[in-house]
């Protein structure tokens, strides 16, 4: 229950790498490979993709350290496909498919260098999505290595490679972002400059076999977050509400205990009443709410259930605990 220090220091912290993302948004990305793919950014072209690509500048400059690549085999790896509406090729990274927030497929070289790729609606600091990305890096901050505009699977799209420096360490940055169903889909990958002759290859593959299926996809009915509930949670009997990401969750092998603690997307309100509509029929019911922390406890289906609410007013932001024990 003592999470309110760490969640402010995570508030710190993502004000902090949104402050960087934000200057990064003024770049470009791409995979280091000129050749275009009609529905991948790079690998053999096929029919119905155009491609726009915009080569380095005069003013920039290259990094110190060029890892030198060549056009990976794009049948090699392990195939994965997502029920999220993407799907990519890779080998020697390890994989984490769970949705966790906005990032659905994680995955990492054994040097610590990984790629990420998230499903978000657009911010609104991006205007018109579909015109922002049609332009979208040709500022670059940073020493761009390669930018393309293009149609991934028939949706719009830009890759971007650019090299920074992060705590005084050299970085290469891999970004393809596309437009689909009204989410940016984003492949974020960031390699150590150091490591590039190690792991280029396999992150290559990655990007080069990026691909975006044509099923419709809407994230609100999906529910990706409920991959991430601890087997055999009761939904029926204490369902959650305006979940935005599980931050951790938990049972025990005998199904007498669970635990759920989630990041709320609602607002405070709607969440308590949400949670006393819940509570309702409970047996020895106890609410107590306050302006920024609410407390529930009661006894539903044979289960001792707690619910701990807190607000964070300055981040109009909600925790909501829940655990149930037999």
């Amino acid at each position: 229950m003592h999470r309110q220090g760490l969640r402010i220091f995570l508030v710190g912290l993502a004000l902090l790498l949104v402050m960087q993302a934000a200057a990064a948004c003024r770049m470009n990305f791409g995979t280091g490979s000129e050749t275009t793919d009609s529905t991948g950014p790079s690998g053999t072209t096929k029919s119905g993709v155009t491609d726009k690509t915009t080569k380095p500048t005069a003013t920039s400059k290259p990094s110190g350290t060029t890892a030198k690549t060549s056009a990976p085999d794009l049948n090699q790896g392990k195939e994965f496909s997502s029920d999220y509406g993407f799907s990519f090729r890779y080998k020697d990274l390890a994989l984490d498919s769970v949705p966790d927030g906005d990032d659905f497929a994680d995955l990492t070289h054994l040097s610590g260098d990984k790629a990420i790729v998230s499903i978000k609606i657009p911010d609104k600091l991006y205007g018109d999505p579909a015109a922002w990305i049609k332009t979208a890096y040709d500022n670059n901050a940073y020493t761009t290595q390669v930018l393309k505009h293009f149609t991934l699977d028939g949706y719009p799209a830009v890759l971007v490679e650019f090299s920074w420096t992060v705590m005084k360490v050299p970085m290469r940055a891999i970004n393809l972002i596309a437009l689909k169903d009204g989410y940016f889909y984003t492949l974020n990958v960031s390699m150590r400059e150091a490591n590039l002759g190690d792991v280029r290859s396999s992150f290559d593959l990655v990007v080069s076999t990026f691909h975006l299926s044509t099923k419709k996809i809407d994230l609100a009915a999906l529910e990706p977050w409920k991959a991430k509930l601890p087997a055999g949670y009761p939904l029926d009997l204490v369902p959650l509400f305006a979940v935005d990401s599980i931050d951790t969750s938990g049972t025990n092998a005998a199904g007498s205990y669970f635990m759920v603690h989630y990041i709320a997307n609602g607002k405070y309100q709607d969440i308590i009443d949400h949670f006393k509509k819940v509570m309702a029929d409970a047996q020895k019911p106890d609410i107590s709410v306050g302006t920024e922390h609410t407390e529930m406890t009661g006894v539903k289906g044979g289960f001792n259930v707690e619910i701990d609410i807190k607000y964070y007013p300055l981040i109009n932001d909600c925790n909501v605990s829940v655990w149930l024990k037999k």
